[in-house]
């Protein structure tokens, strides 16, 4: 295992690992939604060549996570209705969505489980970003939703790895997901270079590096809200692996005392994470 993460690292360095690409329609509309004078209509009709895509765009729209009342029904009336940010959004999460996706039955409740678990950390990363105006709430759920996007990556490149070496029917050391050691050890760089691959703004890099620790000399920011929320997370049930109930404790005291954040405050945070966690 120790050779698999030094090739990793060496991979990572020279530029080389083979990670995810966002799929091209999601790219240019990307693209597109960066200029000022682009309109939806445009939008729509880059999204609508990627069939796959536009049905999760609309999927997503239609989700109680954007708080769909009546479906749309076409990938003009979803955008519409979404606006740029929200459709930047549900981009990035139509593009993130399948990597915790695996073929791998030893994984695969383990990376849908993650995948619950970060989405319930972006709608509280949002949630904590406007009742603290601690910036912009956009990229808190942005960042919520891409903390820990190196796991469901280390976990596939282990799963590969086990393959070329052993074949498909063993159990040589996969174990779930989250706990273990080398997804810890590598996915926050391994979560960088995709990052950084996507051209994600600095502040969502910044949380997929530095996610672990807060950052005192800005008490109110995005990575603080992430590491506040994460720490909720963890201890209201919406996590995937071994939970240190002290250490967690501690880390949602320290946060709520960086932040400021109220106890009626805190405990709304903890419903909405229960909230969007435990939903389909």
């Amino acid at each position: 295992m120790e050779r698999i993460t030094q090739t990793v690292l060496h991979q990572i360095g020279a530029r080389t690992l083979a990670l995810p690409a966002i799929p091209t329609a999601a790219f240019d509309c990307l693209e597109l939604l960066r200029k000022s004078d682009f309109s939806m209509r445009e939008a729509a009709s880059v999204i609508e060549q990627d069939p796959a895509l536009a049905a999760r765009v609309l999927s997503v729209c239609n989700s109680a996570a954007f708080g769909a009342r009546e479906k749309a029904r076409s990938v003009d009336q979803a955008i519409t209705r979404l606006g740029s940010e929200n459709l930047r959004l549900v981009l990035f999460e139509a593009t993130a969505g399948p990597i915790y996706e695996s073929g791998d039955p030893r994984i695969r409740g383990a990376c849908g489980a993650l995948w619950r678990h970060s989405r319930a950390v972006a709608s509280g990363a949002r949630l904590a970003a406007v009742e603290l105006r601690a910036g912009d709430p956009g990229e808190a759920y942005l960042a919520g939703l891409l903390h820990d996007i190196g796991k469901p990556l280390v976990g596939s490149i282990l799963v590969k790895a086990e393959h070329r070496l052993v074949g498909t029917k063993t159990e040589i050391w996969l174990e779930p997901l989250a706990g273990l050691d080398m997804v810890q050890e590598l996915h926050r760089t391994v979560g960088v270079a995709l990052a950084q691959a996507w051209r994600l703004p600095e502040t969502v890099i910044g949380v997929v590096a530095n996610g672990s620790s807060y950052d005192k000399a800005s008490p109110r920011s995005i990575v603080n809200c992430v590491r506040l929320v994460n720490a909720l997370a963890k201890e209201v049930g919406v996590y995937i692996g071994r939970v240190d109930a002290r250490g967690v404790a501690d880390t949602v005291r320290a946060g709520q005392e960086l932040l400021g954040v109220s106890d009626a405050d805190l405990d709304g945070l903890r419903t909405d994470l229960r909230t969007v966690g435990h939903r389909d």
